[in-house]
Formats: structure tokens, sequence, C-alpha cells
């Protein structure tokens, strides 16, 4: 029996990693890894999760490991590997916090300057 690996991510969406076979004319899928995703986005509670969790085997691990996109996840630090499960929001907290993806939060627009217009009437001349 593997042993179980934990993923943590705080990335805003589900991500799919494929593994391909090569050596057909048309690359055929071979294996599928699902990482959860869904972190800084409401869920039907408005709960806002800061990071999510999955829970893999050391061979999806490798299979990981050899995928790019899950390399820039993991170099860009919205995806963390660790051998112990930990609450998903005590580890995001040292993790990059949000991707692009992310919902826009009120924070965003703190550094805006927009003017409100005084009236949306226009000056008629009578």
């Amino acid at each position: 029996m593997s042993k179980k690996v934990y993923v943590y991510s705080t990335l805003s969406n589900d991500q799919a990693y494929t593994q391909y076979v090569k050596g057909t004319e048309v690359p055929q899928v071979e294996h599928t890894i699902n990482i959860a995703g869904k972190a800084n986005v409401a869920g039907k509670h408005f709960l806002t999760p800061l990071g999510m969790v999955t829970e893999i085997t050391e061979e999806d691990l490798a299979i990981l490991k050899g995928n790019q996109m899950f390399q820039i996840h993991e170099a860009n630090g919205f995806i963390t590997i660790s051998n112990t499960k930990a609450d998903p929001e005590t580890v995001a907290a040292d993790m990059t916090g949000r991707d692009g993806s992310a919902p826009l939060v009120e924070q965003d627009f703190e550094n805006e300057k927009v003017e409100a217009p005084v009236s949306n009437r226009r000056n008629r001349a009578k």
C-alpha cells in the first residue's frame, strides 16, 4: 500500500494535471491527477477558504513532479506538498495568497481614486 501525501493549494480553480502517452500520432491521456482548488472563492454558504488540501499517493506525486505546469505552480508558491495532514487554512497562511483568477475583493480597489459623479442629470440650457 502506498503512502499518502497531501497537496495544499491556494489556486482559485481545480487543476487537472495530465500525463500523456508518447509515441502515438495523437497523444493519449494516460493518467490525470485532480488537485482541489476553489481557494479565495466564496462557496454556497459564503465561506471563503484560504487554501485547499488534496490527498494523493506517492506514485501520483512522482507523476506530478514531472508535470511542467505543476512545477510552475509549485515554484510560484501556489502548491505545497507535505507528508502530514494539517489545516489547509494554516498551511495557506505561509503560501502565495491569490492567483490572477481569484475574484476581486474590496481591497483591490483601495488604491484607485475614482470620483463619483455629482449628478446624473446633464446641464441643459433652457
